[in-house]
């Protein structure tokens, strides 16, 4: 959902995009609502925003994260000028190419 806010929603780069940190839903039935983020890549502020809004918020570890975000390749094209491009998930094999 976060990538087809941010680049279809908010034009935003889809490598942008995908470059951020991510904020995971916790999808285990005793969790309420609980979400993962990365340890330091969220400004404590922030952190504190979304507690006060109600949600749990529990900090893991980058190997932690990335076991739990997944992968994602994204193929783009250009309404405009027809460019094809991809996007893809570092270091993991992808099934897309710009062609």
């Amino acid at each position: 959902m976060r990538l087809l806010v941010g680049i279809l929603g908010n034009r935003i780069d889809a490598a942008t995009v995908m470059a951020a940190p991510p904020l995971l839903y916790n999808y285990e039935p005793s969790s309420q609502g609980e979400q993962f983020v990365p340890e330091g890549a969220y400004d404590p502020e922030f952190l504190k925003n979304l507690e006060t809004a109600g949600m749990t918020v529990r900090q893991k570890t980058a190997t932690q994260v990335n076991t739990l975000k997944g992968t994602v390749v994204v193929g783009l094209i250009d309404p405009e000028s027809g460019t094809r491009r991809s996007v893809e998930t570092p270091g993991v094999f992808g099934f897309t190419a710009a062609c």
